[in-house]
């Protein structure tokens, strides 16, 4: 593998020593290309040596002087560019080798720290036995390469935290997938794993796959009792798979109707309005399909049973109904189910019913929001107010209709992730 090496340049004690380990770096590097970033003195006084040394022309190397050499962010901002452009050359990050041997403390901490945000392939530094000053000794020198790979995924980590709170699970799982062939230590990889399958979790119940994410759960909290315990979410986890079962159970429950609920709110959260908006209508949608089925005999709005129906409402509603006919099914949507309820004297019905008629509710204006974005049948976008009062609305009804709900929303909660330290 081709490799280009930056390469801070100071004065050291008699220039010579700084040049000894410098070259001792180059040697066992063996790039092709170099790039010296030295100051005014450096560059007059020790870069000579180092050429000298190295038996190299003019010309094959690349020389970055700056006058300032102590303010660490007008030379991080200076150093940045010229590793972009190094890499816009030609040179992956990953061919690229740092040695912050020398130079000023400043110069040295700037190139570190542009190698870390860039990803470099590695960063060196020379050491051996010290003399009273705490030079290194000449003669002594061997070349140290930290282990940047730990370093950026503890950096990283702290990022991954705040992903996953904020519900960015893909974003999780790319983070993860890039320390996936970097990191051999076995305890680390096994933490990796966890983090990735804990991720995976939510990322399939953010999406729906709630039998999915039970099984991953249910897989955590048997191979992974310990770390979930260090992060202090076995106990969200385990009333997260409580409620995961109880809707595995049953097809209509109040628990999917607090978890469509808790959706529509993290996509608030994220600010995407439409999206929640679509999960509030579903919401409300799914209420009304719970009531017909608990509370009135098994009414499946997908096929109504009209035999049973007959029995229940009388002749013109029945004719209404049966004009919803298709391939042989009634089927009925939002509305026509809050209608079923009201003529089978429901009392969330009799409400919906009252409000959706009244010409002073707010109850169809917010309603209909969700047929004019761009995720239904129009094209406005929703703003956050419009996704407000929906919201409140559903919480209404929730309620007056749902009470057991508050208790069963602890159980929907995603859990949030403390800083991941133990990496």
């Amino acid at each position: 593998m081709r490799k280009a090496m930056l390469i801070t340049v100071g004065t050291g004690r008699n220039r010579e020593d700084i040049a000894e380990g410098i070259v001792f770096s180059i040697k066992r590097e063996n790039p092709e290309f170099l790039c010296f970033f030295v100051t005014p003195k450096s560059n007059k006084e020790t870069l000579p040596l180092i050429v000298n040394k190295l038996g190299i022309n003019k010309g094959t190397y690349r020389v970055i002087e700056h006058e300032e050499a102590d303010d660490i962010q007008e030379l991080y901002m200076h150093y940045d560019g010229v590793l972009r452009d190094i890499i816009n050359e030609g040179f992956s990050p990953e061919e690229i080798v740092i040695d912050y041997t020398s130079g000023t403390k400043s110069m040295s901490a700037a190139l570190f720290a542009v190698g870390i945000a860039r990803e470099v392939g590695a960063v060196t530094y020379i050491s051996g036995k010290r003399d009273d000053s705490g030079r290194v000794i000449q003669g002594t020198e061997k070349q140290v390469s930290p282990n940047i790979t730990m370093l950026r995924m503890a950096i990283k980590l702290d990022r991954f935290s705040k992903l996953f709170n904020s519900y960015q699970f893909e974003a999780c799982m790319s983070l993860l997938s890039e320390f996936e062939k970097k990191i051999s230590q076995e305890t680390v990889k096994e933490k990796l794993a966890f983090l990735e399958s804990l991720t995976r979790a939510y990322m399939l119940w953010d999406r729906f796959d709630t039998e999915g994410s039970l099984k991953e759960l249910t897989e955590l909290s048997r191979r992974n009792e310990g770390l979930l315990r260090e992060l202090e979410i076995k106990g969200q986890l385990d009333r997260n798979k409580e409620l995961l079962y109880r809707e595995k159970q049953s097809k209509y429950s109040v628990e999917r109707i607090v978890d469509l609920f808790k959706n529509a709110e993290r996509r608030f959260e994220e600010g995407k309005y439409d999206d929640a908006v679509a999960r509030l209508y579903r919401t409300i949608e799914y209420m009304a399909q719970v009531r017909l089925f608990t509370n009135h005999n098994g009414i499946e709005t997908s096929d109504l049973d009209m035999e049973k129906l007959r029995e229940k409402l009388d002749e013109a509603t029945i004719k209404e109904l049966e004009k919803k006919r298709s391939e042989g099914k009634v089927k009925v949507g939002l509305v026509d189910s809050f209608f079923l309820l009201y003529k089978l004297g429901d009392k969330m019905g009799r409400r919906f019913f009252n409000e959706f008629n009244d010409s002073n509710s707010e109850l169809k204006k917010y309603i209909n929001l969700r047929n004019q974005s761009i995720l239904a049948h129009g094209f406005t976008p929703i703003g956050r107010e419009g996704a407000e009062k929906l919201k409140g609305i559903v919480e209404s009804y929730l309620n007056d209709f749902f009470p057991s709900w508050k208790q069963i929303e602890q159980k929907a909660r995603f859990p949030k992730i403390r800083d991941v330290r133990w990496i």
